[in-house]
């Protein structure tokens, strides 16, 4: 099996999962991982003016586009606490970014060294993981495991903390045997997707829910009813939940709006210009939604 310093099994593991672009500002606790990076070539990163920056940097690099992975890195200390602000806004939106953070050798860990900050535990309250990986062969499981938490459910920030001697270790790891863990998503029964459509059309003035550039999805588990399957039934409930698919689709707006007549109204596929607006209704017929917003 190869071997190799844990921080190069961290990079290689980072280029498996996707990720393609990094925004951070050096230190000395991280400046392996900035070699490893250089060497590599395979990930371009940004310098940011501060690592708060490259947080929210990250994050909005993430919104830009399904499927970006934003990642942060910043050296050990004042770099973590930086980040604070921007995995706590990630958080909120549940925006999937992985920060990086140096940290210094584990020998020097809780004896008051310098920038020797518990930046996970700081972190922990505003991120799904916040690690120190204290052992270096852990360092690609570390990354895997945050990946896989980083995606799975409701997405949202982690943070992997590497001490500069668990970075330099050596250590056997083979690139090719690694495989990212597949990601598991919250699905819905059909009775539970009837239920929220029976609540919908009840309401007097449905909303449908704003999400931040994403697409929102509820799985449907079980085979759809024999009057549902039908088609020639008449569409009674003008959502957008396919049938043959057992998927309900809303795509939104990239930004959150605030509704001005929170009333939803459905019509024929094709009077409105926005694709993002497009749902399929019960029955299998395109219909589109419309709301006034305030601009």
């Amino acid at each position: 099996m190869p071997r190799m310093r844990a921080i190069e099994a961290a990079v290689q593991v980072l280029q498996r999962e996707g990720v393609t672009h990094a925004f951070g500002v050096p230190g000395a606790a991280i400046n392996p991982f900035y070699a490893a990076l250089r060497s590599s070539g395979a990930i371009q990163h940004i310098l940011a003016r501060h690592v708060e920056g490259a947080s929210h940097m990250a994050e909005g690099y993430t919104r830009a586009r399904a499927g970006n992975i934003g990642v942060c890195v910043g050296t050990s200390g004042p770099a973590g606490t930086d980040m604070i602000t921007g995995l706590y806004s990630a958080a909120a939106d549940s925006i999937p970014i992985l920060c990086i953070t140096g940290q210094a050798p584990t020998a020097r860990l809780h004896k008051e060294d310098f920038q020797a900050v518990d930046i996970a535990a700081i972190a922990k309250p505003v991120t799904k993981l916040a690690t120190t990986v204290l052992e270096p062969a852990q360092v690609p499981g570390a990354f895997q495991e945050a990946f896989y938490l980083m995606r799975a459910g409701r997405p949202g920030p982690v943070l992997v903390d590497l001490p500069f001697d668990v970075q330099m270790a050596e250590i056997s790891f083979d690139i090719d045997a690694y495989e990212p863990l597949p990601v598991q998503r919250p699905a819905a029964t059909r009775a539970q997707a009837d239920q929220a459509l029976d609540l919908l059309e009840a309401a007097e003035r449905p909303l449908r829910p704003l999400a931040a550039d994403k697409q929102i999805r509820i799985e449907v588990t079980g085979e759809p009813s024999e009057a549902e399957a039908d088609p020639q039934r008449p569409p009674a409930r003008r959502l957008a939940l396919d049938a043959q698919r057992q998927r309900l689709e809303l795509f939104e707006p990239a930004e959150r709006r605030c509704l001005q007549q929170p009333s939803v109204e459905l019509q024929p596929a094709g009077l409105l210009a926005d694709p993002r607006e497009r749902v399929l209704d019960r029955s299998g017929d395109d219909v589109e939604a419309r709301h006034d917003v305030l601009k």
